[in-house]
């Protein structure tokens, strides 16, 4: 398939007004002014052309309206999400307060929030990298990352005795300071920010914050050797989790009328910060941001293997795609979503007013 386009607008996205005002619901596509046929095709395809294929969730207007199963999975099945976990830390950063704010409060930095683990030889420009830096991936910490993604360095990271430590002692490489490198070490230094935060688990704010509200029982979420929740991986999470998740985004943090996430987080993460890979389009707080052949921006939570959440606010649409992750290979579901899903969906480009200021 054709990759992703990455020449998407630097311009934030818009949320439609009371977008989470409504009660969390199911609805067929017809109540929610969607066309089922092309929905009923995508299931067609996915049965034909994605045979690793897990679920395929539509959400619009805070209503479930399309949901299909494979593989024996079903509503009740938890999915790796690998790497869409990035997604779910950096949602859970803002909550525990670890960005910093638009209204003042600065981001902190590696220095201050880890004192006593930085080494003392460690440089000016490591203590001075920012919380806003990993968000955006552009601490420019030593890291080999190929086109595809694959991460030279994460084995090591794995194997380390302690992954903070392991993080803090790699040096800045001046030539990528500031520009974007895929690196999953820093998603691991957001959720480590947390427990410095917060004294407490990454995974225990998600559930206190983000989970709890939304009706999502406690997930499996793996953990470092020191107790820190693993940042970069490690999330299981069901398809409806993941729809409940992908909604919250498209309504800039609303849930049910009750503010879940930090608006001027989701603007953030919704916007390009950093130039990103072909294969995949520009990043942003870690999302994904790709355009579509309708010249709409549509921002992606990515796992290897096919974890993909699509959010489009401005449709007040996201849905959901998951696969079996243990794959070397996997074809990208953008063009299912593009082909089907949009079209399925009368709210193009443009439908959606600003929120009133």
């Amino acid at each position: 398939m054709d990759a992703p386009r990455n020449d998407v607008s630097t311009e934030p996205p818009r949320f439609a007004p009371d977008a989470g005002g409504k009660t969390w619901t199911f609805a067929s596509p017809a109540e929610a002014n969607m066309d089922p046929a092309p929905l009923l095709q995508a299931d067609e395809d996915i049965q034909k052309r994605f045979p690793k294929m897990r679920c395929f969730l539509v959400a619009k207007d805070g209503a479930l309206v399309f949901e299909r199963y494979y593989g024996g999975a079903d509503a009740s099945t938890r999915l790796d999400l690998r790497s869409a976990t990035k997604s779910a830390t950096a949602a859970v950063a803002a909550c525990a307060g670890a960005l910093g704010d638009d209204g003042g409060e600065k981001p902190p930095t590696l220095e201050a929030l880890f004192p006593e683990l930085l080494p003392r030889a460690a440089s000016e420009d490591v203590r001075a990298t920012t919380t806003r830096q990993l968000l955006a991936m552009t601490s420019g910490l030593h890291w080999k990352t190929g086109k595809r993604l694959g991460e030279a360095f994460v084995p090591r990271l794995h194997r380390s005795r302690h992954w903070v430590r392991f993080a803090l002692r790699l040096p800045v490489d001046p030539e990528t300071r500031g520009a974007f490198v895929y690196r999953s070490v820093d998603s691991h230094l957001l959720s480590a920010a947390v427990t410095a935060a917060t004294g407490r688990p990454a995974s225990d704010v998600a559930q206190e914050a983000i989970f709890g509200p939304l009706g999502i029982a406690p997930p499996p979420w793996e953990a470092d050797p020191q107790g820190v929740t693993v940042g970069h991986i490690g999330l299981a999470l069901t398809g409806r989790d993941l729809a409940k998740l992908g909604w919250l985004h498209a309504t800039g943090g609303v849930w049910e009328g009750r503010r879940i996430l930090p608006p001027d987080y989701v603007r953030l993460a919704f916007t390009p910060l950093g130039e990103g890979l072909p294969a995949f389009g520009r990043y942003g707080g870690h999302w994904w941001i790709a355009r579509a052949a309708t010249g709409e921006a549509v921002r992606c939570a990515l796992g290897h293997g096919g974890q993909l959440v699509f959010v489009v606010p401005e449709r007040r649409l996201a849905a959901v795609f998951a696969a079996d992750p243990k794959v070397s290979r996997w074809k990208h579901p953008l063009s299912l979503f593009e082909r089907y899903v949009l079209a399925a969906d009368p709210d193009g480009p443009g439908a959606a007013s600003p929120p009133p200021s």
